[in-house]
């Protein structure tokens, strides 16, 4: 099933976790339950309740979204090792390989979907994560990925940075802003690697990452975003 919060509460009027669900009854649900805007007169509503929205399987979205149309699937629930092969039997029975790339903030999913030879994968997360924080430290490009690699991080995050010392531990926040000029010249060294920048859900975002020259960004809705840049 296609649905990205654990807890169904978050976007249907369901309770509970998705896998504590069973299929009937999580086609019941209405994804678009809790999807809000404003009308003309700026009173609330939800278009969705009238006109209710049912979870999608992956095979069905497989069918609805045109061939021509690239698909990147993050995988989400854990354990990793059973979601992978569901994940790989309905690829392998809709013959969709060539048209998913994979990714996934689990690094045991990454390496659990390469034994399957067609599988296109981002590197882990881990693996794109420690490039950035090597060269954001060292200041040097000691380490890009390979050609051929697609990498995915949010275009900025906020992250605890931890030190510990003799007397105890220190905790700072800071605004990680992984990706700058230097950092997606270092990554695109060797040729033809991808950057996809995550959470970029404002119009100042996109510019910037079009600046940079990231490859792909992900949004919460690029409507959002449209109407924000038209009002500028």
């Amino acid at each position: 099933m296609l649905y990205r919060p654990a807890d169904l509460s978050s976007l249907t009027e369901g309770q509970g976790h998705l896998d504590e669900i069973t299929l009937n009854d999580l086609r019941k649900l209405n994804a678009g339950y809790s999807f809000s805007r404003k009308d003309a007169s700026g009173q609330l509503i939800y278009p969705y309740r009238a006109k209710p929205l049912r979870i999608p399987t992956l095979r069905e979205a497989l069918d609805t979204v045109p061939r021509n149309v690239p698909i990147m699937l993050d995988m989400k629930q854990t354990p990793a090792a059973p979601l992978v092969e569901a994940v790989a039997r309905v690829l392998d029975d809709a013959n969709a390989w060539s048209r998913v790339r994979l990714y996934s903030t689990d690094s045991e999913a990454i390496q659990l979907m390469k034994a399957h030879r067609q599988a296109q994968v981002f590197e882990t997360r881990d693996a794109t994560r420690d490039r950035l924080v090597d060269l954001s430290l060292g200041g040097t490009c000691d380490n890009p990925p390979p050609a051929g690699s697609w990498v995915g991080i949010e275009l900025h995050r906020q992250v605890e940075v931890i030190e510990h010392f003799t007397l105890g531990t220190g905790v700072s926040k800071v605004d990680a802003r992984w990706w700058t000029p230097a950092a997606v010249k270092c990554f695109k060294t060797n040729g033809d690697v991808k950057i996809v920048a995550f959470g970029v859900d404002s119009a100042d975002a996109y510019a910037a990452a079009s600046e940079l020259g990231i490859d792909a960004v992900m949004t919460d809705s690029p409507r959002a975003m449209r109407l924000e840049k038209k009002s500028q």
